[in-house]
């Protein structure tokens, strides 16, 4: 503030001004950038670290190549058929069934509980 005070009272110009504020904003950039820097150094260095302490269990380079499945034999689709907006249980076993199905091709657990959330 003492500053701002400064500049208005002297005897310098517009242009010292705008170029003081310009001066100012520069370094104040500056130092964000040099904090955004240095936080992605140390979240850098801290994923080593746990990398190194806990050990990759994701490593692209350690899993095995998948194993070559049998062709599939082409079959046509069943026609579509319309489900009653009020009949969710269909639709709802369906997405459990996807979502398990998933799951367990992933190497994830494939059991989990489905809640019901019902809108008032």
């Amino acid at each position: 503030m003492n500053n701002i005070l400064t500049l208005a009272n002297s005897a310098l110009g517009a242009t010292d001004i705008v170029a003081e504020g310009l001066k100012t904003t520069v370094i104040g950039i500056g130092i964000v950038f040099a904090v955004l820097i240095l936080l992605w150094a140390v979240l850098a260095v801290m994923h080593k670290v746990f990398e190194i302490a806990f050990g990759n269990k994701q490593n692209p380079k350690e899993t095995p190549p998948p194993q070559a499945t049998p062709p599939v034999q082409q079959t046509t689709a069943a026609p579509a058929t319309t489900v009653p907006a009020n009949d969710n249980g269909k639709l709802i076993a369906v997405i459990t069934a996807a979502i398990s199905t998933y799951r367990q091709q992933n190497g994830q657990d494939g059991n989990f509980r489905v809640v019901s959330f019902r809108r008032r």
